[in-house]
């Protein structure tokens, strides 16, 4: 279909391109029962592992099972890095793909 400046078509859809981000768990936010209201995440940021921010929503219930148990047998003191945000860290090993649409700072 032919561009039409200041028209809108069904024919146009804006699609906006999702990126994979390579992240590390540092950590969790709680909620009540056990469970965790999202992941405190980690990434690689021109080199250097930084906190990157929380990631909760697109995981299934059996990701969520496996995810809680796991994290449940990882506590750590520290994180291995700054999370700057309140919440349970644990050992790194545990890591994920996240999907954003920019990449974080």
């Amino acid at each position: 279909a032919p561009y039409r400046p200041g028209e809108r078509s069904e024919l146009w859809q804006k699609i906006k391109p999702m990126r994979a981000l390579h992240c590390l768990v540092l950590g969790f936010e709680p909620a009540p029962g056990g469970d965790f209201r999202s992941l405190i995440v980690a990434s690689d940021v021109d080199g250097e592992l930084r906190c990157v921010g929380k990631v909760g929503s697109g995981i299934g219930e059996v990701e969520r099972r496996r995810l809680r148990a796991l994290l449940a047998q990882r506590p750590a003191a520290a994180p291995l890095v700054a999370t700057g945000m309140p919440g349970p860290v644990v050992e790194p090993g545990i890591c994920c793909q996240v999907g954003c649409l920019e990449r974080p700072p």
